[in-house]
């Protein structure tokens, strides 16, 4: 005799269709993210050191080495195409890092105007979707400015495989054949000839809190060094506000009035850590 169960009719109606509800939630693609933005703000630099006193921005702060790779004639800036390396040479206490890929690789970024063209960029848009830790696609928008969508491929490395090259022609090695092949897609690249900007000495706080906030926020300072040019400090603030642009303009103008509050307002000339660091290494 079977041990399985015996139902009547009502009842097996109910099991079938509780089955059948579990098989087609099964089969349902899992939900889209919701829509985020990350919000930045651009201290002036005259008010870097106020800015670090009034968010409580102390010592301690994960320390990096950044540098960005570009063609003679900035042909990967033409493309919008960014090449980045960083790693991590401190912990938050002062302590040297583990040479580990936890917290340290390489970029390929294409950044636009506006939003991603996701048909052309197919190829690498369901790389991601396949493989979230290939990359990904973001929406930053600076304060008073708007939102623009960023693709990024990834590729984890230790911290020595990236020092090793970095100053030398053998950069190609420390990006990944997805990575070469994303370059490749877009523009015909020497690696051989690329010309390294940096190193970039950075310090990075984490879920820093901001009274009136309920995001967390993260900050980073950039020090730009470069023999007969002015030392330059760069102070960037930003949290991930999820929702769509109203609230990310909500987000912002809010974010606005507790710096002006202070007496801090952003810089008038506000762009991307990275476009100003190409104009202070490379020229306008």
């Amino acid at each position: 005799m079977s041990n399985q169960p015996t139902f009547s009719k009502p009842h097996r109606d109910i099991a079938l269709i509780g089955a059948s509800l579990a098989s087609l939630a099964e089969a349902q693609p899992a939900t889209a993210k919701a829509e985020e933005t990350e919000v930045k703000f651009v201290v002036r630099e005259k008010d870097v050191d106020n800015v670090k006193k009034v968010l409580n921005l102390g010592d301690a702060a994960e320390h990096e080495s950044i540098c960005f790779y570009e063609a003679t004639n900035r042909d990967l800036d033409a493309q919008k195409i960014i090449l980045r390396s960083r790693y991590l040479t401190k912990d938050k206490h002062g302590n040297a890092t583990a040479d580990d890929d936890k917290h340290n690789g390489t970029t390929v970024k294409l950044r636009t105007n506006d939003k991603i063209d996701r048909e052309k960029e197919k190829e690498w848009v369901s790389a991601i979707e396949a493989d979230p830790k290939v990359g990904k696609i973001e929406k930053d928008q600076v304060v008073g400015k708007n939102a623009v969508e960023s693709l990024s491929l990834d590729n984890p490395q230790k911290g020595t495989e990236i020092s090793k090259v970095e100053d030398k022609r053998e950069v190609k090695k420390i990006f990944s054949a997805l990575q070469e092949r994303f370059v490749a897609a877009h523009l015909s690249l020497d690696w051989g000839s690329l010309q390294r900007i940096g190193p970039i000495k950075a310090r990075a706080w984490k879920k820093v809190a901001i009274e009136g906030f309920g995001e967390e926020f993260d900050a980073e300072e950039w020090i730009l060094k470069r023999d007969g040019q002015a030392e330059r400090r760069l102070l960037e603030i930003s949290a991930k506000v999820a929702g769509d642009k109203a609230a990310a303009d909500a987000f912002g103008k809010k974010l606005n009035e507790f710096m002006e509050a202070r007496q801090f307002t952003q810089d008038p000339d506000a762009e991307t850590k990275t476009k100003t660091v190409f104009n202070y290494f490379l020229g306008e």
